[in-house]
């Protein structure tokens, strides 16, 4: 809970720094997309809404490990699959943690216990249609691919020089869609938790340079 109260205090600075930097008007709606690790980003970013902070669309962007996708956008996770190995080691979940909590704070703990008796058991959970309407409201997932993390490194490094990690270019992917979607163009959030030095060999990788240069392009920044 400490981490989650830093979390939800660092949104609503954010947002206020986008006000003082005139990117924003004071209560202007602001869209805001993360990479699904654990769920402690997006929930802090819920709890924010719930606290009166105007957030559009709660964007997440998931890898090949998709089971929070097959949640939000078929109302069924299996939390017992096998969970492949990635180059974003940190989103390789079925379940990850701290969705527990979000349906606790979104449903009941009765909900939440039965979903974590499923969980513990890797069986599947489908929450009744009421329930999964709850749930996704106001979100958007939305799944990358490992060649697709290296395009969005690249083709967004050679449009602005803003290097990402494969964590941000999840989120920026999931963003991507979602304006292709709903044909919404509203101010976006990317939340990065990550230095793209952190993972070095797959950013240089994507970009086509060496780490040590990957290094330098960094330091100069």
């Amino acid at each position: 809970w400490v981490s989650l109260a830093v979390r939800i205090a660092a949104v609503f600075s954010l947002y206020g720094m986008l006000i003082q930097e005139k990117v924003l008007q004071a209560g202007e709606s602001l869209d805001i997309a993360v990479p699904i690790g654990d769920f402690s980003a997006p929930m802090a970013i819920w709890y924010a809404k719930k606290m009166g902070l105007p957030v559009g669309t709660i964007i997440l962007g998931c890898n090949e490990n998709s089971a929070v996708w097959d949640l939000y956008n078929l109302g069924d996770i299996a939390t017992g699959e096998t969970v492949l190995e990635t180059l974003t080691p940190l989103c390789d979940h079925n379940a990850p943690a701290g969705l527990t909590r979000y349906i606790y704070s979104c449903l009941n703990a009765e909900e939440a216990m039965r979903f974590e008796e499923k969980r513990l058991s890797g069986r599947h959970y489908v929450p009744s249609e009421e329930d999964f309407d709850r749930l996704k409201e106001g979100f958007f997932v939305a799944v990358s691919s490992i060649s697709r993390i290296d395009h969005v490194i690249r083709n967004v490094y050679s449009t602005v020089q803003y290097i990402l990690s494969p964590y941000d270019a999840l989120a920026y992917g999931a963003l991507l869609d979602y304006r292709s979607k709903s044909g919404q163009g509203s101010t976006c959030l990317l939340l990065s938790e990550r230095s793209p030095i952190c993972d070095d060999r797959t950013v240089a990788y994507a970009l086509g340079i060496s780490v040590r240069e990957l290094e330098g392009r960094l330091q100069t920044r």
